[in-house]
């Protein structure tokens, strides 16, 4: 399990590398729906968070020669439509990324070098925006841009020092990413201006996790995931991190009743003050742990392993 586990009502949403997409029960765990993505063609992994809205769930999927964009109604995993992606990378086609949405319209990136833009209640592709590399093999951009949503047309593109080595975030008015050189930059969404960066001891890794007072993210230090961090939310200052004794295996770190949540490789789930990064408490799980999700009252897991864990806490704050 790569993609956060979703819950919406009664349902938790979870998609595997194993090619099969589920629906399960949150209080009991019991499927109920799945659909086998491999009958579409040869893919196999959910990479990016879905989207819910209003009575679907869509979330895009990719493996080797063919990828899909998917709208399950949420009640009973019929497919209302699905976009197919064949144009890929080095043997890597599909739509890795979370899925988002703004008004009527929904958006993800295909790793053919597409942003798309598509209706989601009708899957019609409104756009597609390409950045023109050869496509000959994956690489990182130097390049951050800004596309207009309604047409994809660029309105700023600027080159950084470094390839981007992170997820972009959106902060108020600024954009945020980090780059392969150990740093953070903090642009202006309207011009593409370096607001501000900070240079970190190891390469920004992974995905931004955006809470109310403060920004979480890892660190990977030669090829080891060791560190999670938390920045003020302007990005001038780390305000604590904690280093993992066992690798962290999280994708994204997770905010959930002011404590900020990492999992390692050993299958330990730490809870840490966002305040001040005290840890809180711990837990002891089976399976590397790379992804989070909550219904206020019980947080959801999944890991590498491919198994879901439910966990009921007593509610605690800051």
């Amino acid at each position: 399990m790569f993609a956060s586990p979703i819950v919406d009502g009664k349902l938790v949403f979870i998609g595997s590398c194993a090619g099969v997409f589920y629906a399960l029960d949150k209080d009991r765990g019991t499927v109920a729906w799945k659909y086998d993505i491999t009958k579409d063609g040869d893919q196999t992994s959910f990479h990016g968070n879905p989207l819910l809205v209003e009575d679907l769930i869509i979330t895009g999927a990719d493996g080797r020669s063919i990828g899909h964009v998917y709208a399950f109604e949420k009640a009973t995993g019929k497919v209302r439509w699905k976009i197919p992606f064949t144009k890929g990378v080095a043997n890597s086609s599909g739509v890795p990324t979370d899925i988002v949405r703004s008004d009527g319209n929904a958006y993800g990136v295909a790793l053919g070098d597409e942003l798309v833009c598509f209706d989601w209640k009708t899957g019609k592709l409104q756009w597609r925006f390409a950045s023109g590399f050869s496509k000959e093999r994956f690489e990182w951009s130097h390049s951050p841009a800004v596309a207009a949503q309604s047409s994809g047309k660029v309105l700023w593109q600027r080159k950084l020092d470094a390839k981007i080595t992170t997820a972009a975030a959106t902060i108020d008015e600024s954009l945020v990413l980090g780059t392969n050189d150990n740093k953070l930059y903090r642009l202006s969404q309207k011009s593409g201006e370096v607001l501000s960066e900070l240079v970190l001891g190891a390469k920004p890794w992974w995905a931004f996790t955006v809470a109310e007072s403060a920004i979480l993210l890892l660190t990977n230090d030669n090829g080891r995931v060791d560190a999670l961090h938390c920045f003020d939310r302007a990005l001038q200052k780390n305000l604590w991190q904690q280093q993992a004794a066992s690798e962290w295996s999280t994708a994204r770190p997770f905010v959930w009743n002011g404590v900020a949540l990492a999992g390692n490789v050993s299958g330990e789930v730490f809870a840490f003050r966002l305040s001040d990064g005290a840890q809180l408490w711990s837990h002891q799980l089976e399976g590397a742990i790379r992804s989070f999700g909550d219904d206020g009252a019980q947080l959801f897991f999944g890991t590498t392993q491919g198994k879901v864990f439910a966990l009921s806490l007593k509610k605690r704050s800051e």
